[in-house]
């Protein structure tokens, strides 16, 4: 009898693991914009936030996360907290 419950409760478990992860948005750095758009479960989640001639942000609808790419290759993905670009300057007096 334990060992009934505990199978049950041991695929219970992977079940529910296994669900967890259904949401997210597949991707992965240096793939290209056409692979991360024709994925299937990307389709519906994510739409173009903003596009130039050599980079695109595209947001996913479910999460705050932003991907950005530069020349059609996944280069950065986060929750749209980048840190500022900043310039150092050697000045001599």
């Amino acid at each position: 009898m334990k060992f009934r419950s505990f199978l049950f409760a041991l695929i219970l478990g992977a079940l529910l693991l296994s669900s967890c992860g259904s949401g997210k948005v597949w991707s992965r750095i240096g793939m290209s914009e056409q692979e991360f758009l024709e994925t299937k479960k990307n389709r519906k989640r994510v739409h173009l936030v903003q596009q130039t001639i050599s980079k695109s942000v595209y947001k996913a609808n479910d999460f705050n996360f932003f991907y950005y790419f530069q020349d059609k290759i996944l280069v950065e993905q986060n929750q749209g907290q980048r840190q500022s670009d900043f310039i150092l300057e050697n000045r001599t007096r």
